[in-house]
């Protein structure tokens, strides 16, 4: 980790005033602690002092935070180190004091603000986002992107407020994540984070959701080939519905599909085929509702008033089915709430079955594992039938995309994945295990 070094600091004590010695000491043993010769610091160090610890934590008014900041400016301005005394004396850093001695809620907004404009706060990025609360190794990880991101600004790579820097530093940040590391046995970074993050995702629950979510990893951990072939007809329906928008299609006043391309699919489909009633519009087909929300919800199409075109990034992934196939996998198991869980365990479930399983007990054992962690608004278990219902949210995007097969009377259905399912599952399934944790 790129760090700055400050040696001998008790002779850069005796040369400042008794009592700025004293502030600047008090803050320097809260940041590094009191032991050793030599005190390693980082810029995010000290701002994390200054813009949170400092306000927050310190005992004292308003007038002394400030009168802390400035002496430990004075101290590290002696050890010459002058681009961390100017984070003490910039007058952003008296804003922020200022902001949580207002409120606890205009200091995290000001403390937000000021880390994002610092150059080193790690930036979320598509190939990782950061947790709200973090495992010791995605600490770790970041705080090294935070001191690579500084040397990058000390180097002149990286150039903090001018054109263009917010992409940089999230290009370095994806270098970085995605490049091997020797003190992590030359994996990446941010497979090393991702795989701590699984750890605890199957940790997480009661013993009926840490049982299935151990089997799940399982099964990511093992090699499992998907032809081409079958990740393309997977995607036949989505391929089918933009070509049918085309360069853009007018949606009814009810936001629905035109009608001529609705009652097109649902023929070719054939989502919805009983004798002697015919389709009208997409309000008439579930499927094809699931469908347009699932591409929406995914950003690959975009609505603009009643206009619905295909969007920019969906172009870019139309001769990539992996890629494309990737995206609505995740976006079929994202999001929070009981339809997501519900969706989650149902579909571990699927994956953890080699063969058919009956869809009754598949059901039971997605109720036994989410009734761990949701109830009624009354303080009452979730129903059998409430998880029955939801499920079928996620059932249905997956049978319209061929990812599940259902066969058999309605009381003694079975239900397997495609082998293009079973990929989508896993995808889908990964994203659950590797999200970033949120604060409880």
């Amino acid at each position: 980790m790129q760090t700055s070094q400050v040696s001998a600091p008790t002779d850069v004590y005796d040369g400042l005033d008794p009592e700025t010695a004293e502030r600047a000491r008090s803050a320097m043993e809260w940041m590094v602690g009191a032991d050793g010769d030599t005190i390693e610091l980082t810029q995010m160090g000290v701002q994390l002092f200054l813009w949170y610890f400092l306000p927050r934590k310190w005992l004292g008014d308003k007038t002394e935070h400030h009168e802390v900041a400035w002496s430990l400016g004075d101290f590290l301005a002696a050890a010459g180190l002058d681009r961390y005394a100017a984070i003490c004396r910039d007058p952003r850093t008296h804003q922020v004091i200022n902001a949580h001695h207002r409120s606890d809620e205009q200091g995290r907004r000001a403390l937000r603000e000021a880390l994002d404009e610092s150059g080193v706060e790690p930036p979320d990025t598509p190939t990782l986002a950061w947790s709200a609360v973090m495992g010791m190794d995605e600490a770790r990880i970041r705080d090294e992107v935070s001191a690579m991101l500084e040397a990058a600004i000390v180097a002149g790579d990286l150039v903090v407020g001018g054109r263009g820097w917010k992409a940089r530093a999230a290009r370095l940040t994806v270098e970085y994540l995605t490049t091997p590391k020797g003190e992590y046995d030359y994996r990446l970074p941010r497979d090393v984070v991702h795989e701590e993050r699984a750890r605890r995702w199957v940790t997480e629950g009661g013993q009926a959701r840490k049982r299935l979510y151990g089997a799940v990893l399982d099964e990511l951990d093992d090699a499992y080939d998907t032809s081409d072939a079958a990740v393309a007809e997977s995607l036949e329906p989505v391929r089918a519905l933009f070509d049918g928008i085309g360069d853009g299609a007018t949606l009814t006043q009810a936001g629905y599909l035109p009608k001529a391309l609705a009652v097109e699919l649902n023929d070719r489909f054939r989502w919805y085929d009983l004798p002697g009633y015919k389709v009208h519009s997409e309000a008439d087909v579930t499927a094809l509702q699931d469908l347009h929300r699932l591409l929406r919800q995914a950003r690959l199409l975009t609505r603009r008033g009643r206009k619905l075109v295909v969007s920019g990034t969906a172009r870019k992934w139309l001769t990539d089915d992996r890629r494309l196939l990737e995206v609505l996998a995740t976006q079929s198991l994202s999001g929070e709430g009981f339809d997501t869980d519900v969706a989650t365990v149902y579909a571990a479930g699927l994956l953890t079955r080699r063969a058919t399983v009956a869809e009754d007990q598949l059901l039971s054992q997605t109720h036994a594992v989410v009734a761990d962690r949701w109830s009624t608004k009354d303080g009452e278990g979730v129903a059998l039938r409430d998880v029955t219902w939801s499920s079928q949210r996620w059932h249905g995007i997956a049978e319209t995309l061929g990812w599940v097969e259902r066969t058999g009377e309605w009381r003694s259905r079975v239900v397997r994945l495609t082998d293009a399912g079973r990929l989508a599952t896993r995808i889908g399934l990964a994203s659950r295990a590797h999200a970033p944790r949120v604060a409880p």
